[in-house]
């Protein structure tokens, strides 16, 4: 009975022994940016959060894959609190540092650099999350569609009582990672989403209200459903597995 016991308590050692992950300073990686530009003859200030590059392993590791962090320090920030409180730069450092270490954004940049508490999510949702991020949008009689980090369509989609916060920002590095690559031809998916807005621009007829509206609709339901944007960033996820933390089901 001893040595039944002996053994019964090996597990118990082994996960009590477990090192903890160290809870890094996020500040000491992420910086506040203030630039000051003219417009209309008056001095304005724009403030951003930029990654530093510090040379130590953990510096080197977010800046592997920066896109998902930016995403998270452009979304996951109040930076407009930031931008009220200038000129006062000192008080605007203060106030972004107090940002950064709320729980909730810490979270996500924990979970986000570790990747080893992963969340699952359907193909389904993977999809509509990056539909949301081909806003289309409307000058004149001319519509265009809009791709970028901080303006999309995130928050019109039915999808309720779950976070994808992290899913959002892996979808987000997939997209702009292969769009920025200049050395390839544009996507495929890009090449579909031109047609896919020529066509939902040439179905307006006198009864929409609001055409705008009707654009953007069908384009997101048809980049939801568009297999060369599912294939890519199926693809991205299986070939960065080791460092993404999301699992798609």
């Amino acid at each position: 009975m001893k040595k039944i016991y002996y053994l019964l308590l090996i597990p118990f050692l082994i996960s009590s022994c477990q090192k903890e992950k160290q809870k890094f300073d996020i500040s000491s990686y992420v910086k506040l940016n203030i630039e000051k530009f003219e417009y209309q003859g008056k001095m304005l200030e724009f403030v951003n959060a930029e990654l530093t590059n510090i040379n130590d392993s953990i510096s080197l590791k977010i800046n592997k894959t920066p896109r998902r962090y930016e995403y998270l320090l452009t979304n996951r920030i109040a930076i407009d609190s930031v931008s009220k409180v200038l000129p006062d730069s000192v008080k605007a450092h203060t106030i972004f540092n107090s940002l950064l270490k709320g729980k909730k954004f810490q979270q996500y940049f924990y979970e986000t650099f570790y990747n080893d508490k992963r969340q699952d999510f359907t193909k389904e949702e993977l999809m509509v999350i990056a539909s949301r991020f081909f806003l289309s949008e409307k000058k004149g009689d001319v519509y265009s569609t809009k791709i970028c980090v901080g303006i999309n369509g995130l928050n019109e989609h039915s999808l309720k009582n779950k976070d994808f916060t992290l899913l959002e920002a892996i979808v987000y590095e997939a997209i702009f990672q292969r769009l920025m690559n200049e050395n390839l031809q544009a996507p495929e998916f890009m090449n579909n989403l031109e047609k896919h807005r020529a066509k939902a621009i040439a179905s307006i007829h006198q009864n929409v209200k609001d055409s705008l509206l009707h654009v953007k609709q069908l384009v997101y339901t048809a980049m939801e459903h568009d297999k060369a944007l599912e294939n890519h960033l199926l693809n991205y996820i299986k070939e960065n597995n080791n460092n993404i933390a999301i699992n798609i089901k």
